[in-house]
C-alpha cells in the first residue's frame, strides 16, 4: 500500500515585493513548499514507515514545479518518489479545481488508501482542498487529525483536539486526513538524504491524461491592502463606558 502525500509550491512571502499600484510582484520570489505542507509531508512520511508503505509525494501547479530545487526538499525528507502534474492552466487553480486533478492523479498513482494533506497552504490558506478531494474520491476526510495513533488494513485511529476534548476516532480507509500544524515537527535533512534525494524517482503526469477540467473562478486581480494610519485612540475607562465611547467612535468613522 502507499502513503500518499500532497503539498503546494508557492511563492515565498519573504521575497514578495508590493508595487505603487498594490499589486504584487512573485518575479523575484523562490518556489518553496509552505510550512504546513513541510509538516504533512513529516506525518506521512511517519504513517508510511510505521506501516511499511511507500511513501508517494503528490504536488500539481504550473511550471515552477520543475523547480529542482524543491522537488529535492521534498525527496529528502522521507519522501520515496515524486508524482507531478504540472501545467500553467494551474496556476491560481481554486480548490475545487486543484481537488479535482489530484483526486485523478491519486487514482492514476494508485494502491494507495491513506492520503495526507496539510492544515492549508502558505498563499490563500482557504483550508478546503483536503476536504474536497475525499468528496472527489468519495472518501473518508477530516480534518483537524493531530496524530495518528494505528493504521490497519480496514482503518485509521487517530487523534484530535478540540476546545473542550480530545477525540480518538474511529476512520474507516480509504480516507483523506488533513493534519494540524502540530501534528509533528518537519525534519531538517541530513546531508545524507540530501544527496539520496537526487537518486529518488519523479514521476510527471501529463494534465491530459488526467482529463477535462475547468476552473471554476477566474482571478482578476491580487491587491495588498493600502496602508492606513491608525487612529491612536485608547479609551479607558470600564466596559459599558468603553462600549458607548466605542459605538460613538465607530458613528463618527461612518462604520455604524
Amino acid at each position: 500500500m502507499k502513503v500518499i502525500t500532497c503539498y503546494k509550491l508557492s511563492p515565498d512571502s519573504q521575497d514578495l515585493q508590493v508595487n505603487p499600484d498594490s499589486t504584487l510582484s512573485f518575479d523575484r520570489a523562490e518556489w518553496v513548499i509552505g510550512d504546513f505542507d513541510l509538516v504533512a509531508i513529516e506525518a506521512g512520511a511517519q504513517i508510511a514507515e510505521k506501516i511499511g508503505a511507500e511513501h508517494v509525494g503528490l504536488s500539481v501547479g504550473p511550471e515552477a514545479l520543475e523547480n529542482k530545487k524543491a522537488r529535492k526538499n521534498a525527496l529528502s525528507r522521507g519522501v520515496d518518489r515524486l508524482a507531478i502534474v504540472m501545467d500553467e492552466s494551474l496556476n491560481h487553480a481554486d480548490t475545487n479545481l486543484t481537488a479535482q486533478v489530484l483526486a485523478e492523479a491519486v487514482k492514476h498513482i494508485g494502491d494507495c488508501k491513506l492520503v495526507i494533506c496539510g492544515e492549508g497552504s502558505s498563499d490563500y490558506y482557504y483550508r478546503q482542498a483536503g476536504l474536497q478531494l475525499g468528496e472527489q474520491l468519495g472518501w473518508a476526510a477530516v480534518n483537524g487529525i493531530d496524530q495518528v495513533l494505528e493504521v490497519t488494513e480496514d482503518s485509521v485511529i487517530a487523534e484530535r483536539v478540540t476546545e473542550d476534548a480530545v477525540q480518538k476516532i474511529v476512520i474507516p480507509l480509504p480516507a483523506v486526513l488533513t493534519v494540524t500544524a502540530d501534528y509533528a515537527e518537519a525534519r531538517i535533512p541530513k546531508m545524507k538524504d540530501i544527496l539520496s534525494a537526487g537518486k529518488k524517482p519523479v514521476d510527471e503526469i501529463a494534465l491530459a491524461d488526467l482529463g477535462t477540467f475547468n476552473n471554476e473562478v477566474d482571478v482578476l486581480s491580487i491587491l495588498a491592502p493600502k496602508n492606513k494610519e491608525r487612529k491612536g485612540i485608547i479609551i479607558d475607562a470600564p466596559l459599558d463606558e468603553a462600549l458607548g465611547t466605542f459605538i460613538d467612535h465607530m458613528n463618527k468613522e461612518g462604520f455604524l
